[in-house]
């Protein structure tokens, strides 16, 4: 454990709580969660693990937010979606693979509408399993698109009941005191918060058994497979023995997102990233080496996807992670010599949904005339052979490095760096305060 004084009391690390996120449901070989064979712990592995590790969402307030921290989030997702299905039904035949579209990220939606683009030029037809319309909007032209929650029945699904889940969501409790995590009322909070994450789950399951068992497909895709809603539909999947793939959306920085696949085939990057996943305990006969079905698409370093500028365009790529973790780069960042460079932009993450964290330090700092904010166009369109960016523990760079750009990778605070990128000859690491010394 560490301690801050500025952030208060110490915090477990991330060790620590990605072990509480990933076993608080499991007591020796018994899983309180489970019902019908199928384990609703390992659906909100992921939440879990952000909402006492907060690495995401730190510059994403409003009302999604709001929700999300009430355990509510995907209860309001889930009746929206049953209202949009109403306007959108899915009929199609069986016999399709299945792509579980749960996130409202571009690289996963890149990654699996690039695995539909292989499959439809094969004659294979695809349906893509969505969650809300901001999803569906994304999905490549074919993609048959189903929302899940179209298959609910009416009334009360099957499954564990209100007490089972309140003892089961209780031991989260235990295992956060026994952590060092928070106070009382906050470990009475998070389980709270988990009790209703968990009533949903049950309603998602339902919905998804009952999509699987209309669908009758062929195989199940997944951009990211411990999710919420991948991390049910690929259990059910291979419970009715289909085959179950899931792509590697980045590089591992922390491993909640990861590991432990529930996918019977990952679909990994290179030798880098099925050593990985190797160390993690993943068995070898379930990694496929495939690429990135995002990057193998980018013309490589060499091929510039442009002309180099007469003065290079300096590009902070930010980081889904905390305010306070991402604070000394982009104040670094903001110090840099400005006048060096032809234009200066700041390029949100897919996940962050507001400005006004950077403007405001825009505006500390006096830089408000002198940066771009760019939120929605794709890295690649933005850079040139030449152009300096600077990333913080984050796999983005490499879209910079195909595009021929230099990478200084900042150290922060508690994280590990995911890419050696100076190792690799394309770039330099960086504590925030050398960040001036590595240019």
């Amino acid at each position: 454990m560490g301690s801050n004084a500025a952030n208060g009391p110490a915090r477990p690390d991330w060790q620590t709580l990605f072990d509480v996120a990933r076993d608080w449901c499991r007591d020796g070989g018994r899983d309180c969660s489970e019902t019908g064979g199928i384990s609703l712990g390992w659906s909100q592995q992921v939440d879990l693990f952000e909402d006492l590790f907060p690495v995401a969402a730190g510059t994403k307030p409003g009302w999604r937010s709001v929700l999300r921290r009430a355990g509510l989030a995907w209860t309001a997702r889930y009746w929206a979606s049953r209202a949009w299905a109403l306007a959108q039904p899915w009929t199609g035949e069986p016999g399709a693979v299945a792509l579980v579209y749960d996130v409202d990220n571009r690289s996963m939606t890149v990654n699996l509408n690039a695995v539909a683009g292989e499959l439809l030029a094969r004659g294979q037809r695809v349906v893509g399993v969505v969650a809300d319309p901001a999803v569906r909007r994304q999905l490549a032209a074919g993609i048959e698109p189903a929302y899940f929650s179209a298959f609910a029945a009416a009334g009360r699904p099957a499954g564990p009941s209100r007490a089972e889940l309140e003892a089961c969501a209780a031991r989260l409790v235990g295992a956060l005191r026994r952590s060092g995590w928070g106070s009382f009322a906050e470990r009475r909070r998070a389980a709270v918060r988990l009790l209703r994450s968990l009533r949903q789950a049950v309603r998602d399951l339902a919905a998804l058994e009952a999509l699987l068992d209309a669908g009758r497909f062929v195989a199940l895709v997944s951009g990211c497979d411990l999710h919420r809603l991948s991390a049910l539909a690929l259990q059910v999947g291979r419970q009715r023995g289909l085959p179950t793939f899931a792509i590697q959306h980045g590089i591992p920085i922390l491993p909640h997102a990861y590991v432990p696949p529930l996918a019977e085939t990952v679909c990994v990057w290179g030798e880098a990233s099925r050593s990985w996943f190797a160390g993690a305990g993943v068995a070898a006969e379930r990694l496929l080496v495939t690429g990135c079905p995002r990057y193998d698409g980018h013309q490589r370093r060499g091929a510039p996807v442009g002309p180099s500028r007469e003065r290079p365009t300096l590009v902070l790529l930010s980081t889904a992670i905390v305010v306070e973790r991402l604070e000394p780069m982009v104040d670094a960042f903001l110090r840099l010599p400005f006048e060096l460079f032809g234009e200066v932009v700041v390029k949100l993450h897919p996940s962050e949904s507001t400005q006004a964290f950077y403007q405001d330090k825009l505006v500390a700092h006096g830089r408000a005339a002198a940066v771009r904010i760019e939120q929605a166009r794709p890295i690649p369109e933005l850079l040139r052979p030449g152009d300096v960016v600077v990333v913080g523990s984050s796999s983005s760079g490499v879209e910079a490095v195909l595009a021929g750009a230099a990478v200084v990778d900042v150290a922060l605070d508690g994280l590990p760096s995911p890419i050696d990128y100076q190792a690799y000859g394309v770039g330099a690491r960086a504590e925030p305060a050398g960040l001036a010394v590595a240019f």
